[in-house]
């Protein structure tokens, strides 16, 4: 919104103007009913609530506020991330790392049969200890990994929806918590994420929409005699993401300017 055009002084004002915009190709615009939070991890370890205590009351309709900020758009995922990790003991830590190898290709085998060929998943760290199991002790593996989903572009609300309540289904069939007669085995799965495979994508955009909010901001704020423009921009960082639930990515370019004001003869 443009603001009277008030005097400026003739020095350099200094003013640090730190903008940040979020956007995304018009077409993907995420409605604002759009919303269903990703649920927090529950006891079993599996990125699944409990009981919701609540279940009995009435149902009450999430409060939205209508997005008028034109810089804040928001983009639908195109990948569903889980964390998993298992953990075995053996007598010896090769027999360890075997059976907890054998447990994670297990886990892989039953995420991939349950959500279909667009899921893959990736082992990513190993860890080895020795701990008392009675009498003796035994060697511990821990081995953690990921599950990837990727989404389809032509997937629409309810697609995603079904594959997201697929992943917490599955995912809470195959956690085993640690047990008191086994405390040294378990299976335990993070809350599935929602991310973007590729934000630097939307950098034109988001620099295109900084330099807008820019100029109507120059413009509203500028004195005739001494117009206002842009110097000692640092270089902006990465597109920044962040989920605001399953079906929504936020984007972030923070960029930070200093404004300071010319005379007509100023080059």
């Amino acid at each position: 919104m443009q603001r009277p055009a008030r005097s400026w002084p003739r020095p350099a004002i200094g003013v640090a103007v730190l903008l940040s915009a979020c956007a995304h190709p018009p077409a993907s615009e995420v409605p604002a009913q759009a919303t269903f939070l990703p649920e927090s991890r529950g006891s079993s370890g599996s990125g699944v609530s409990g009981i919701d205590p609540a279940w009995h009351q009435d149902l009450s309709v999430p409060q939205q506020a209508r997005q008028t900020d034109p810089t804040r758009l928001s983009v639908h995922p195109d990948l569903y991330t889980v964390a998993f990790a298992v953990r075995e003991a053996r007598p010896t830590a090769d027999a360890a790392l075997q059976a907890a190898r054998a447990t994670a290709e297990n886990v892989s085998a039953e995420l991939v049969k349950a959500l279909g060929s667009a899921a893959s998943t990736k082992v990513r760290g190993l860890s080895l200890s020795q701990v008392q199991n009675g009498k003796r002790i035994d060697s511990m593996a821990r081995v953690d990994g990921a599950l990837e989903l990727t989404l389809s572009a032509t997937q629409d609300f309810w697609a995603r929806s079904r594959l997201f309540a697929a992943i917490v289904e599955t995912t809470r069939r195959l956690a085993e918590p640690a047990r008191e007669d086994d405390r040294l085995h378990a299976v335990s799965f993070e809350a599935p994420q929602s991310e973007l495979l590729d934000p630097e994508a939307y950098r034109p955009e988001l620099l295109a929409r900084w330099v807008q909010r820019m100029r109507q901001f120059s413009t509203a704020a500028e004195a005739q005699n001494a117009p206002l423009y842009v110097r000692d921009c640092t270089p902006p960082g990465p597109v920044s993401q962040s989920a605001q639930s399953f079906d929504e990515i936020r984007l972030e370019l923070r960029l930070s300017c200093r404004i300071d004001t010319r005379s007509d003869t100023a080059h």
